[in-house]
């Protein structure tokens, strides 16, 4: 059905006969695009390795934002304050005098 011969980096194809269901039954059976996808796009395996200098950062770009400090002292130095202030409110002598 199909020609084909190196032409420099690339392949020339060429059908023998005419692309008419007549000339060609095969055009009409429900595979033939199956058949025909590897004469013009040959599977490429993907690669097994590569060279790290192609996948190296660049020099010069953005820098990442510096992450911010844990705010734990802080909330445990709030969290103590704010305790210390509860029991010193709730254990005053000033409370009024229950019904």
């Amino acid at each position: 059905m199909v020609e084909g011969a190196p032409l420099g980096a690339g392949r020339w194809l060429r059908f023998t006969r005419p692309l008419r269901p007549a000339d060609m039954p095969v055009l009409l059976d429900g595979d033939f695009p199956a058949q025909l996808r590897p004469l013009l796009a040959p599977s490429l395996s993907p690669p097994t390795r590569v060279a790290a200098a192609d996948y190296a950062p660049l020099p010069g770009g953005r820098t990442y934002d510096q992450q911010p400090e844990p705010l734990r002292p802080w909330l445990a130095l709030l969290i103590a304050l704010l305790l210390i202030a509860e029991r010193w409110l709730a254990t005053r002598r000033s409370r009024g005098v229950s019904p």
